[in-house]
């Protein structure tokens, strides 16, 4: 469907959306090696969302009010939540049995289980394409990850796998429940982990100093945009198109990391980012020759404002 206000289709604002989205998840992953040892990574997770909800209470519910809590779907939107605090449960319980590259290159199998599930679940048209950008994003994250101390072969890879089913199921339920308002998504997504971690409290609850508190309130609120990124991608396009771009997340993260030229002067990690960002420019390839009028009207716009 074409947006003739911006020039462009629903589908390249969802990538553009997931762009950013794959920039803030790194970021808030680099926040959290921020935060001082000695706090539980539950109480991290907890302080997030409690960040997030305070957010919509305070900054948005005097102007929206009840739309944060409106919803024709609440059993749908509380399972969908919970699967925001299966995740990090899941990444928690891995870390000591596997060894961190290799939870995230298990993990990273989310964005082909969220194409096979597009196609099943939500009857989306899942072209050859989109199957070889996700492949090609996976080869490029195995080069980018594989060769760093990689041990996968242990029963606890069970664990990134719930991980990956978590994510890739919230992505699809996400798109699934489109018809919600971004606000209601957020709003549920941030209230129902929030909860049920305060139940659970008293077992990771440490004192908390402003030095690690810091950290947190940060990923609490860069969080809150990254979920809404993600919402507004699923909002504007298929889970299936916008799952590859999920996995520029690599990339970024080795970026901020600050050791990115060092890093990529590996042949494997400069050849699994080619991979990753070529899997993605067959995807906005395809958005071109999908739309063939994208381009002159862009221009067309560009030239009236003139």
């Amino acid at each position: 469907m074409m947006d003739k206000k911006h020039g462009m289709t629903d589908n390249f604002r969802g990538i553009a959306w997931m762009c950013l989205a794959s920039m803030l998840w790194a970021l808030v992953e680099w926040i959290g090696h921020k935060v001082p040892t000695g706090h539980p990574a539950l109480q991290t997770v907890w302080v997030r969302y409690a960040v997030h909800l305070g957010l919509m209470v305070v900054v948005l519910g005097p102007r929206y009010g009840m739309v944060l809590v409106r919803t024709r779907r609440p059993v749908a939107q509380i399972f969908r939540s919970l699967l925001m605090l299966g995740m990090p449960v899941c990444f928690i319980a891995a870390i000591g049995r596997l060894d961190v590259n290799g939870i995230w290159l298990i993990f990273w199998v989310s964005p082909l289980l969220v194409l096979a599930l597009s196609q099943v679940w939500l009857g989306e048209r899942v072209g050859l394409h989109l199957w070889l950008a996700a492949g090609g994003g996976l080869a490029g994250v195995f080069l980018m990850l594989a060769g760093r101390g990689l041990s996968i072969f242990h029963w606890s890879v069970i664990l990134p796998i719930g991980m990956a089913a978590c994510f890739g199921v919230y992505l699809v339920m996400t798109r699934a429940m489109r018809e919600e308002t971004t606000l209601a998504n957020l709003f549920y997504t941030a209230l129902c982990v929030w909860l049920a971690l305060t139940m659970m409290l008293p077992l990771f609850w440490r004192p908390l100093t402003w030095k690690a508190a810091q950290p947190m309130i940060a990923i609490g609120v860069i969080g809150f945009f990254l979920l809404l990124a993600i919402d507004r991608s699923l909002h504007l396009a298929p889970a299936a198109v916008v799952a590859p771009i999920m996995f520029t997340e690599v990339i970024w993260s080795i970026l901020i990391s600050g050791d990115g030229a060092l890093r990529f002067s590996a042949i494997s990690v400069l050849a699994g980012a080619v991979l990753i960002v070529g899997s993605g420019l067959i995807i906005a390839a395809r958005e071109v020759r999908s739309n063939p009028g994208f381009m002159a009207e862009r221009k067309d716009g560009i030239d009236a404002r003139d």
